[in-house]
Protein backbone atom coordinates (compact mmCIF):
# COMPACT_ATOMS: atom_id res chain seq x y z
CA UNK A 1 0.00 0.00 0.00
CA UNK A 2 2.87 2.26 0.87
CA UNK A 3 4.51 1.53 -2.18
CA UNK A 4 2.13 2.16 -4.25
CA UNK A 5 1.14 5.31 -2.87
CA UNK A 6 4.57 6.44 -3.08
CA UNK A 7 4.80 5.09 -6.67
CA UNK A 8 1.60 7.37 -7.32
CA UNK A 9 2.54 10.18 -6.13
CA UNK A 10 6.15 10.35 -8.07
CA UNK A 11 4.31 9.77 -11.32
CA UNK A 12 2.00 12.50 -10.26
CA UNK A 13 4.72 14.71 -9.43
CA UNK A 14 6.77 13.90 -12.34
CA UNK A 15 3.96 14.54 -14.88
CA UNK A 16 2.59 17.49 -12.84
CA UNK A 17 -0.99 15.77 -12.68
CA UNK A 18 -2.63 18.75 -10.02
CA UNK A 19 -1.14 21.48 -12.29
CA UNK A 20 1.85 23.11 -12.61
CA UNK A 21 4.14 24.10 -10.31
CA UNK A 22 5.71 27.33 -9.65
CA UNK A 23 8.91 26.09 -10.30
CA UNK A 24 8.09 23.59 -13.18
CA UNK A 25 8.64 25.37 -16.01
CA UNK A 26 11.67 26.80 -15.13
CA UNK A 27 13.28 23.07 -14.86
CA UNK A 28 12.32 22.03 -17.99
CA UNK A 29 14.12 25.10 -19.74
CA UNK A 30 17.14 23.68 -17.52
CA UNK A 31 16.72 20.51 -19.09
CA UNK A 32 16.39 22.03 -22.19
CA UNK A 33 19.38 24.04 -21.66
CA UNK A 34 21.13 20.87 -20.54
CA UNK A 35 20.38 18.94 -23.26
CA UNK A 36 21.94 21.47 -25.87
CA UNK A 37 24.86 22.32 -23.69
CA UNK A 38 25.63 19.29 -22.16
CA UNK A 39 28.65 20.17 -19.40
CA UNK A 40 29.20 23.30 -20.64
CA UNK A 41 25.75 24.15 -18.99
CA UNK A 42 27.78 24.51 -15.56
CA UNK A 43 29.07 28.07 -17.39
CA UNK A 44 25.35 28.62 -18.01
CA UNK A 45 23.23 27.87 -15.23
CA UNK A 46 23.21 28.92 -11.08
CA UNK A 47 22.26 25.68 -10.87
CA UNK A 48 24.38 23.87 -8.33
CA UNK A 49 27.15 21.70 -9.45
CA UNK A 50 25.96 18.08 -8.48
CA UNK A 51 22.01 18.69 -10.37
CA UNK A 52 23.60 19.66 -13.06
CA UNK A 53 25.82 16.92 -13.21
CA UNK A 54 22.94 14.81 -12.43
CA UNK A 55 20.83 16.19 -14.94
CA UNK A 56 23.60 15.66 -17.59
CA UNK A 57 23.19 12.17 -17.10
CA UNK A 58 19.35 12.03 -17.13
CA UNK A 59 18.94 14.19 -20.39
CA UNK A 60 20.79 11.51 -22.71
CA UNK A 61 18.63 8.77 -21.13
CA UNK A 62 15.29 10.18 -21.50
CA UNK A 63 14.00 13.10 -23.56
CA UNK A 64 10.88 14.01 -22.18
CA UNK A 65 11.10 16.47 -18.89
CA UNK A 66 8.24 14.95 -17.26
CA UNK A 67 10.38 11.85 -17.55
CA UNK A 68 13.04 13.66 -16.34
CA UNK A 69 11.38 15.54 -13.54
CA UNK A 70 10.56 12.17 -12.38
CA UNK A 71 13.96 10.78 -12.03
CA UNK A 72 14.58 12.91 -9.73
CA UNK A 73 11.61 12.66 -7.67
CA UNK A 74 12.37 9.06 -7.49
CA UNK A 75 15.83 9.73 -5.88
CA UNK A 76 14.46 12.44 -3.39
CA UNK A 77 11.27 10.16 -2.46
CA UNK A 78 14.02 7.32 -2.31
CA UNK A 79 16.56 8.92 0.21
CA UNK A 80 13.57 9.71 2.42
CA UNK A 81 12.65 6.17 2.09
CA UNK A 82 15.83 5.17 3.18
CA UNK A 83 15.74 7.07 6.44
CA UNK A 84 12.17 6.18 7.70
CA UNK A 85 12.83 2.57 6.96
CA UNK A 86 16.17 2.93 9.48
CA UNK A 87 14.31 4.61 11.90
CA UNK A 88 11.12 2.63 12.04
CA UNK A 89 10.27 -0.53 14.18
CA UNK A 90 7.82 -1.66 11.75
CA UNK A 91 5.60 -1.24 8.95
CA UNK A 92 2.65 0.61 10.32
CA UNK A 93 5.56 2.84 11.69
CA UNK A 94 6.79 3.75 8.07
CA UNK A 95 3.76 3.64 6.40
CA UNK A 96 2.51 6.64 9.10
CA UNK A 97 6.09 8.81 8.17
CA UNK A 98 5.38 8.08 4.75
CA UNK A 99 1.85 9.44 4.85
CA UNK A 100 2.94 12.59 6.96
CA UNK A 101 6.00 13.34 4.23
CA UNK A 102 3.62 12.60 1.55
CA UNK A 103 0.71 15.27 2.99
CA UNK A 104 3.17 17.78 4.79
CA UNK A 105 6.28 18.14 2.65
CA UNK A 106 6.06 16.81 -0.80
CA UNK A 107 3.27 19.20 -2.68
CA UNK A 108 6.01 21.67 -1.54
CA UNK A 109 9.28 19.73 -2.22
CA UNK A 110 9.06 17.40 -4.69
CA UNK A 111 6.52 18.80 -6.78
CA UNK A 112 7.70 22.26 -6.69
CA UNK A 113 11.40 22.85 -5.18
CA UNK A 114 13.68 19.55 -6.57
CA UNK A 115 16.85 20.76 -5.48
CA UNK A 116 15.46 21.38 -2.16
CA UNK A 117 13.91 18.30 -1.51
CA UNK A 118 17.00 15.98 -2.90
CA UNK A 119 19.40 18.17 -0.72
CA UNK A 120 16.76 17.64 2.37
CA UNK A 121 17.17 13.80 1.33
CA UNK A 122 20.89 14.09 0.97
CA UNK A 123 20.92 15.45 4.78
CA UNK A 124 18.60 13.50 6.06
CA UNK A 125 20.53 10.11 5.18
CA UNK A 126 23.75 11.99 6.80
CA UNK A 127 21.75 12.60 9.90
CA UNK A 128 21.32 8.93 10.31
CA UNK A 129 25.03 8.02 9.73
CA UNK A 130 26.27 10.77 11.80
CA UNK A 131 24.07 9.04 14.35
CA UNK A 132 25.69 5.94 13.68
CA UNK A 133 28.73 7.04 14.11
CA UNK A 134 30.04 6.62 10.53
CA UNK A 135 31.39 9.74 9.92
CA UNK A 136 32.92 9.11 6.30
CA UNK A 137 29.19 8.25 4.77
CA UNK A 138 27.89 11.03 6.72
CA UNK A 139 30.44 13.87 4.91
CA UNK A 140 30.04 12.24 1.80
CA UNK A 141 26.10 12.46 1.89
CA UNK A 142 26.68 16.12 3.54
CA UNK A 143 28.79 17.34 0.34
CA UNK A 144 26.03 15.77 -1.84
CA UNK A 145 23.62 17.58 0.15
CA UNK A 146 25.59 21.27 -0.50
CA UNK A 147 26.05 20.53 -3.66
CA UNK A 148 22.63 20.04 -4.66
CA UNK A 149 21.29 23.30 -3.18
CA UNK A 150 23.06 25.59 -1.03
CA UNK A 151 20.80 26.87 1.88
CA UNK A 152 22.32 23.21 3.06
CA UNK A 153 24.64 25.13 4.44
CA UNK A 154 22.56 26.65 6.91
CA UNK A 155 21.40 23.48 8.57
CA UNK A 156 24.58 20.92 8.56
CA UNK A 157 26.72 23.04 11.43
CA UNK A 158 23.70 21.94 13.85
CA UNK A 159 23.40 18.46 12.79
CA UNK A 160 26.94 17.80 15.09
CA UNK A 161 25.34 18.85 18.42
CA UNK A 162 23.54 17.07 20.33
CA UNK A 163 22.05 19.13 23.12
CA UNK A 164 20.48 17.45 26.50
CA UNK A 165 19.21 20.38 28.29
CA UNK A 166 15.79 21.97 27.47
CA UNK A 167 18.37 25.76 28.42
CA UNK A 168 20.31 24.83 26.50
CA UNK A 169 18.05 24.56 23.08
CA UNK A 170 16.28 27.94 24.33
CA UNK A 171 19.14 29.84 24.79
CA UNK A 172 21.12 28.94 21.55
CA UNK A 173 17.57 29.59 19.20
CA UNK A 174 16.87 33.04 20.94
CA UNK A 175 20.93 33.80 20.16
CA UNK A 176 20.44 32.85 16.72
CA UNK A 177 16.89 34.39 16.65
CA UNK A 178 17.86 37.59 18.04
CA UNK A 179 21.63 37.95 16.22
CA UNK A 180 19.56 37.21 12.95
CA UNK A 181 16.93 39.53 13.31
CA UNK A 182 19.03 42.44 14.06
CA UNK A 183 22.69 41.81 12.01
CA UNK A 184 20.89 39.61 9.02
CA UNK A 185 20.25 42.49 7.10
CA UNK A 186 23.58 43.72 6.93
CA UNK A 187 25.43 40.19 6.93
CA UNK A 188 23.04 39.10 3.72
CA UNK A 189 22.88 42.02 1.71
CA UNK A 190 26.72 42.65 2.15
CA UNK A 191 28.45 39.46 2.30
CA UNK A 192 26.35 36.74 1.27
CA UNK A 193 24.68 38.21 -1.57
CA UNK A 194 28.35 38.94 -2.99
CA UNK A 195 29.67 35.20 -1.95
CA UNK A 196 26.32 32.67 -2.23
CA UNK A 197 25.25 33.10 -5.73
CA UNK A 198 21.89 32.14 -4.92
CA UNK A 199 21.60 34.34 -2.10
CA UNK A 200 21.99 36.94 -4.82
CA UNK A 201 19.65 36.25 -6.83
CA UNK A 202 17.14 37.01 -4.74
CA UNK A 203 18.28 40.05 -3.63
CA UNK A 204 18.55 40.83 -7.15
CA UNK A 205 15.30 39.88 -8.62
CA UNK A 206 13.27 40.43 -5.02
CA UNK A 207 12.68 37.19 -4.48
CA UNK A 208 12.84 38.41 -0.70
CA UNK A 209 9.81 40.34 -0.30
CA UNK A 210 7.71 37.63 -2.48
CA UNK A 211 6.05 36.26 0.91
CA UNK A 212 5.48 37.60 4.03
CA UNK A 213 6.18 36.22 7.28
CA UNK A 214 2.98 35.01 9.12
CA UNK A 215 3.91 35.43 12.64
CA UNK A 216 1.04 33.63 13.34
CA UNK A 217 1.51 31.09 10.73
CA UNK A 218 -0.70 27.67 11.74
CA UNK A 219 1.68 25.36 10.58
CA UNK A 220 4.74 27.02 12.40
CA UNK A 221 2.09 27.67 15.78
CA UNK A 222 1.36 23.81 15.60
CA UNK A 223 5.44 22.84 15.60
CA UNK A 224 5.93 25.43 18.50
CA UNK A 225 3.11 23.42 20.30
CA UNK A 226 5.08 20.28 20.20
CA UNK A 227 7.86 22.14 21.14
CA UNK A 228 6.54 23.45 24.22
CA UNK A 229 4.76 19.64 25.30
CA UNK A 230 8.23 18.06 24.52
CA UNK A 231 10.08 20.74 26.97
CA UNK A 232 7.17 19.49 29.29
CA UNK A 233 7.92 16.19 29.25
CA UNK A 234 11.82 16.59 28.54
CA UNK A 235 12.97 13.59 30.97
CA UNK A 236 10.79 11.29 28.76
CA UNK A 237 12.30 11.49 25.38
CA UNK A 238 15.48 9.43 23.73
CA UNK A 239 18.16 11.58 22.61
CA UNK A 240 16.64 11.29 18.87
CA UNK A 241 14.01 13.23 20.17
CA UNK A 242 16.21 15.88 21.71
CA UNK A 243 17.90 16.23 18.68
CA UNK A 244 14.67 16.69 16.54
CA UNK A 245 13.31 19.55 19.21
CA UNK A 246 16.67 20.97 18.80
CA UNK A 247 16.35 20.75 14.70
CA UNK A 248 13.22 22.49 14.52
CA UNK A 249 13.50 25.29 17.53
CA UNK A 250 16.91 26.67 15.46
CA UNK A 251 14.45 26.34 12.41
CA UNK A 252 11.83 28.64 14.46
CA UNK A 253 14.68 30.43 15.16
CA UNK A 254 15.54 31.19 11.44
CA UNK A 255 12.15 32.11 10.35
CA UNK A 256 11.30 34.54 13.32
CA UNK A 257 14.76 36.34 13.13
CA UNK A 258 14.59 36.45 9.02
CA UNK A 259 11.24 38.58 8.79
CA UNK A 260 13.15 41.12 6.18
CA UNK A 261 14.14 38.50 4.24
CA UNK A 262 10.69 35.72 3.95
CA UNK A 263 12.07 33.19 1.33
CA UNK A 264 14.87 32.54 3.13
CA UNK A 265 12.75 32.94 6.08
CA UNK A 266 10.19 29.94 5.06
CA UNK A 267 13.00 27.95 2.81
CA UNK A 268 15.54 27.12 5.84
CA UNK A 269 12.28 26.71 8.42
CA UNK A 270 10.87 24.11 5.86
CA UNK A 271 14.58 22.58 5.76
CA UNK A 272 14.74 22.20 9.81
CA UNK A 273 10.92 21.35 10.25
CA UNK A 274 11.56 17.89 8.77
CA UNK A 275 12.82 16.40 12.19
CA UNK A 276 9.39 17.06 12.91
CA UNK A 277 8.79 13.41 10.84
CA UNK A 278 11.80 11.85 13.04
CA UNK A 279 10.34 12.91 16.60
CA UNK A 280 7.21 11.61 15.07
CA UNK A 281 8.86 7.77 14.24
CA UNK A 282 10.65 7.94 17.58
CA UNK A 283 7.40 8.56 19.67
CA UNK A 284 5.65 6.24 18.01
CA UNK A 285 8.28 2.72 17.57
CA UNK A 286 9.04 3.87 21.76
CA UNK A 287 5.68 4.72 22.81
CA UNK A 288 7.15 7.98 24.18
CA UNK A 289 3.98 11.00 24.87
CA UNK A 290 1.96 8.74 21.54
CA UNK A 291 -1.48 9.90 22.48
CA UNK A 292 -0.19 13.99 22.43
CA UNK A 293 2.24 13.37 19.12
CA UNK A 294 -0.89 11.29 17.54
CA UNK A 295 -3.17 14.25 17.96
CA UNK A 296 -0.27 16.73 16.68
CA UNK A 297 0.36 14.11 13.99
CA UNK A 298 -3.83 13.98 12.87
CA UNK A 299 -3.57 18.08 12.79
CA UNK A 300 -0.76 18.35 10.76
CA UNK A 301 -2.65 15.86 8.35
CA UNK A 302 -5.65 17.64 8.31
CA UNK A 303 -3.89 21.34 7.67
CA UNK A 304 -1.51 20.55 5.24
CA UNK A 305 -4.42 18.61 3.46
CA UNK A 306 -6.24 22.44 3.46
CA UNK A 307 -3.09 23.89 2.53
CA UNK A 308 -2.36 21.90 -0.01
CA UNK A 309 -4.98 20.09 -1.38
CA UNK A 310 -8.68 21.74 -0.52
CA UNK A 311 -7.59 25.41 -0.21
CA UNK A 312 -7.45 26.97 -3.91
CA UNK A 313 -4.10 28.44 -4.83
CA UNK A 314 -1.15 26.53 -4.23
CA UNK A 315 -1.44 23.95 -7.57
CA UNK A 316 -1.78 26.01 -10.73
Amino acid sequence: MSSTLTTLCIIISGFQLFGTSLDFDEYVNFFNLVEMNQLSTFALTRFEPAFVLSTVIVVNLFSSPAAIYTVFVALSIFLKGIVFYALSSGWQVFAAASLLYLIRYFPLHEYTQLRVAISIGMTMVSTIYLWEGNFKKAAIFIVLSLLFHQSAIAVIPFLFFKPTKRRTIIAVSLAIMLTLKYGSSYFISSFLADTVEIVGNYERNGSFARHDVNLFNPTVLLDMALIVYAFANWHQLTRVMKTSVFMMSIGIAFYFGMTSFPVMAHRLREFFSVFFIIFVIESLRRNIIRAPVIVVYLLSLGLYSYLFFIREGFFN
